[in-house]
């Protein structure tokens, strides 16, 4: 079973770098994460 964290973001708008100086980046999605033996994997998007 997996168990979702409801109380913690995995990424923030200040985690990332704009691809263009002339942007920003003001919100963000949390990437899907699964645990595959001993590691954690996750999908985060661009």
């Amino acid at each position: 079973m997996i168990r979702r964290l409801f109380t913690t973001c995995l990424r923030r708008p200040g985690d990332s770098r704009p691809s263009h100086v002339d942007l920003e980046i003001v919100g963000t999605f949390n990437p899907g994460a699964i645990a595959f033996g001993d590691e954690v994997i996750l999908l985060a998007l661009r």
